[in-house]
């Protein structure tokens, strides 16, 4: 994710518009893993994934809305043998958030420092909340409550998750802590054995 918040940040600075797709809600699939996102910019460059690509159709057709301005959802079926193709585990039914990358261009930022964020995007696109560390610092005060603890508590969990709190999806990234091992032997081997099980 610090990469793809990194690619982000280059491509707004660079002039480009872009938009980011986001998971609302899933059926079916099997496990997927929490924080997918896949962002796109004005010319079609792409960076990340969502569903393996499954659904690209489905959000090209929303795209230039986004690139509008626009907040949009959208949502698709997929059938066994195109989830299968994917290499996902079973079919299923997703929702879709597409919005432009700009009153939430801070979230991105941090993420791209290497920090923990939580984003809370409303689906009709009426707001973005942004909460920074694992503690939820920099929550707005006059943000509803609900959205505010749940952002602050999925950021407390350390780890990368989404929650749908009414009508506004709280995606969690944090990233994945790197461990540099200087020198071999024994304590070495088993840190980097052991980082490895951590997904570092």
């Amino acid at each position: 994710m610090r990469d793809l918040a990194r690619t982000i940040i280059e491509w707004v600075d660079g002039g480009h518009r872009v938009a980011v797709v986001r998971v609302v809600e899933l059926t079916g699939f099997g496990a997927v893993p929490a924080g997918e996102v896949l962002a796109v910019r004005d010319d079609g460059e792409r960076a990340g994934a969502v569903l393996q690509g499954v659904l690209d159709p489905v959000i090209a057709g929303v795209l230039p809305q986004a690139f509008a301005g626009a907040t949009v959802t959208a949502e698709g079926p997929v059938a066994e043998d195109q989830a299968v193709a994917a290499g996902l585990a079973c079919s299923g039914r997703a929702r879709l958030l597409v919005h432009p990358v700009a009153a939430d261009r801070d979230a991105w930022v941090a993420l791209a420092d290497g920090r923990p964020v939580a984003l809370a995007s409303a689906l009709d696109g009426s707001g973005h909340l942004i909460a920074v560390d694992s503690v939820g610092n920099g929550v707005p005060a006059d943000a509803p409550a609900e959205v505010r603890d749940t952002a602050a508590k999925l950021l407390a969990a350390g780890a990368s998750s989404r929650a749908l709190v009414g009508d506004v999806l709280v995606d969690v990234w944090v990233p994945q802590p790197v461990l540099l091992t200087v020198g071999g032997g024994a304590m070495a081997d088993a840190l980097a054995r052991q980082a490895e099980l951590l997904g570092w």
